[in-house]
């Protein structure tokens, strides 16, 4: 299951990072909770949640690009 588990992280970390939001959001729950611990942000709800979450961490950011560096297995969390 933990290969599982990477995979799909990597899927979902992939389509944040190219901003492709469709595929991004088939990957959350529909019950998805995101906690945002930047300034003015906080907690996010569902999938119109997430999307609002997303451009409120990125509206000022010109040139906005996330990058992995490791994906790390730890049994049920990624």
């Amino acid at each position: 299951m933990s290969e599982e588990n990477l995979e799909i992280a990597r899927r979902l970390f992939t389509a944040f990072a190219d901003g492709d939001a469709a595929a991004w959001l088939q990957g959350l729950d529909p019950d998805v909770v995101l906690h945002v611990d930047q300034a003015g942000q906080g907690v996010y709800r569902g999938h119109e949640g997430a999307i609002k979450s997303f451009v409120d961490w990125t509206e000022d950011i010109d040139d906005f690009k996330v990058v992995a560096e490791e994906f790390l297995d730890n049994d049920d969390y990624v």
